[in-house]
This record gives structure tokens, sequence and C-alpha cells, in this order.
């Protein structure tokens, strides 16, 4: 441990900075990966049997399996199922693109942070050179 602080001590601020950094940056993919987990983003089992359920011609059936699942895909092939068998085919591909854009906003929050971080992480670098 000893090593370590002294290795970061002779990198300079600069060096504190970037591990500063880099501890954020884990901690931030790592809450984004357990966000992702709680919407369900990786769950597909129920979704790619409705789908097989409507493309077999029963969509009663597929949209009863996808029933009140929250997962981001049950909710975009639900919403394009539910609107392809109400509404005219425009108007089901807008509502679906309009579900579809509100399940990216929402798995995609907290990534400006990381952006931001990838940004500014080597213009710290940088700064440590010419300091």
């Amino acid at each position: 441990m000893t090593d370590i602080i002294a290795f970061l001590n002779v990198g300079g601020p600069a060096l504190w900075v970037i591990t500063g950094l880099s501890v954020i940056t884990l901690g931030l993919i790592l809450w984004k990966l357990w966000r992702l987990t709680l919407l369900g983003a990786w769950r597909r089992e129920a979704t790619e049997q409705a789908v097989r359920h409507w493309q077999n011609g029963d969509p009663d059936a597929a949209i009863s399996v996808l029933g009140k699942r929250g997962g981001l895909r049950a909710r975009v092939v639900r919403a394009a199922m539910t609107a392809t068998r109400t509404m005219p085919q425009e108007d089901a591909r807008d509502e679906t693109a309009r579900v579809a854009r509100g399940a990216l906003m929402e798995a995609g929050g907290g990534l400006r942070a990381l952006d931001l971080i990838a940004t500014i992480a080597p213009l710290v670098g940088l700064l440590g050179t010419v300091l």
C-alpha cells in the first residue's frame, strides 16, 4: 500500500486526479450495469417467445406472454405488437419509435458522466506531463 502511495506522490497531483477519475469511472460502470440489470436489459426469453407466437400467427398469445413484464425489450415489443393491431401502419411505426426512444433514454441515463470523464482524463494526463 505504501508503494502505491509513493508512486502516486511521484506522479504528482495529476496522477492523483487521474486515480480519482478512475475510481469514479469504475463506480459509474458498476452502477450502470446494476441499473441495466434492474431494467431487464438482458432478459430476452419472454420477448423471443412472444415474437415466435407473433410469427406463427397468434398475436393474442404473443401479447399475453409479455403480460406486465417491465423489461426494456418486452415494453418495446409489446408496444409494437399492440400498436400494429390497433393503429394504421404509419401510426404504429411512430408509436413504436416513441416507446423505443423512451427505453433508450432510460437505458442511456448516466452515460454523460462517463463521456465527461473520458474527455477530461487525457487532458489531465497531458497537464501532468507538462507539469
